[in-house]
């Protein structure tokens, strides 16, 4: 490990004077080697700096930052010359990944206090901020761990750096150590630490003090394959959004005639009804089109039925029972705004084969033999006349 960068990150210094040692072109652009950098390349979920290089009042853009064998290769567009140079990190860029990457440390300590058993899968800063955890995560934890975080920003907690040789972390790792030790490739650790809220080894860039973030806001999360991503936002955007997320519910509040407190629960029972209502209508939907009467077209029964703006699951879910009897197939014509979506299920014809035919006129769509829908911008007779047709020919 090179001290000396990280010294640079840790002591937030953005502009040297320093000399160009190499440069070398490489797929269509130059790789500069620098004899010493206050750049930062990527890793652990961070983007590199961004900057220039300015050389003789010429100003080069820096577009990627590389590490090759612990040297750093700045990329840029057009070539320089060795000798002098002023390299210069982009300021506002800088401070923008230090905020998230000490806020994700700050929010993860603050979730593991919650949920001892969730761990960091990885994090990525790009243009959506977001962590992936693994772990039974609770909705109700990660607004706890919000509330936290928020804290511990407006509690000015420092930042203290460790740099430790990796074979004496013992009294690091009682504190609650978060270390990958299959990542560590030298001998030196660096170890970012928030006080009694989170310690890890890293090498990103963070803040000197918490409260240097301003704020921090979940702004959406999901669950999928067996983990939790938590996308967030920081400082004055994340000020912002929590302002728009307050008047919006002030808004639904009073569309709702109830107060914002009660706002949560009133939308649950909106939520519970309209799933009963849905219930309601698929059984009545279902009994309609059982009763309903097919075309015959040979030895075919063919079922066709208009809709306007209907959702295509309830309607694929209303058909299903029909598409199973001897001989049929049911055509779902449902007109939307600026197209027509076109559901076709039978276990007697290749719905796939039928589907290509009619998205010859446009459009897009797909499916399997027995259910395929597709939409198009077209009149419902012109798709209802093909249907006919290639059932008469057999497809």
């Amino acid at each position: 490990m090179d001290i000396k960068r990280y010294e640079h990150y840790d002591n937030n210094i953005l502009e040297i004077n320093t000399r160009v040692l190499d440069v070398k072109e490489e797929n269509g652009s130059f790789l500069v080697l620098l004899e010493d950098s206050p750049f930062r390349a990527s890793s652990g979920g961070q983007p590199c700096d961004k900057g220039m290089l300015i050389q003789n009042n010429r100003k080069f853009q820096v577009k990627e930052v590389v590490e090759k064998d612990n040297n750093l290769w700045h990329v840029l567009s057009e070539r320089i010359s060795s000798g002098p140079v002023l390299a210069v990190v982009d300021s506002e860029y800088r401070k923008r990944m230090s905020m998230l990457h000490s806020a994700e440390h700050l929010f993860f300590g603050s979730l593991k206090k919650i949920n001892e058993d969730a761990k960091v899968i990885k994090i990525d800063l790009s243009s959506k901020p977001k962590l992936f955890i693994s772990g039974n995560i609770s909705n109700e934890n990660l607004f706890k761990a919000e509330v936290l975080t928020n804290r511990i920003i407006d509690a000015g907690v420092d930042r203290i750096v460790h740099y430790r040789n990796k074979d004496n972390l013992n009294d690091l790792i009682e504190k609650g150590l978060r270390i990958r030790t299959d990542r560590i490739k030298d001998d030196v650790v660096r170890v970012i630490e928030f006080k009694d809220y989170d310690i890890s080894a890293c090498s990103g860039t963070h803040v000197k003090n918490s409260s240097e973030i301003k704020h921090f806001i979940i702004d959406d999360f999901k669950k999928e394959k067996g983990q939790t991503v938590v996308f967030f936002e920081v400082g004055s955007e994340a000020i912002k959004m929590r302002l728009q997320r307050s008047q919006e519910l002030l808004k639904i509040s009073k569309m709702l005639n109830t107060s914002t407190d009660d706002t949560e629960r009133r939308v649950k029972s909106c939520v519970e009804k309209n799933s009963e209502l849905k219930e309601k209508y698929y059984y009545y939907l279902t009994k309609f089109i059982e009763k309903s009467n097919p075309e015959k077209i040979g030895e075919i029964n063919l079922y066709t039925f208009e809709f306007k703006n209907e959702e295509s699951k309830v309607l694929t879910r209303a058909i299903k029972p029909l598409c199973k009897g001897k001989n049929s197939v049911v055509l779902i014509l449902n007109k939307h705004e600026n197209s027509l979506e076109v559901i076709i299920c039978s276990n007697i014809i290749n719905c796939k084969l039928l589907a290509d035919e009619i998205l010859k006129l446009g459009g897009r769509g797909g499916g399997s033999e027995r259910l395929c829908i597709c939409s198009l911008n077209r009149e419902s007779k012109e798709i209802l006349d093909i249907v006919k047709q290639k059932i008469l020919k057999g497809i």
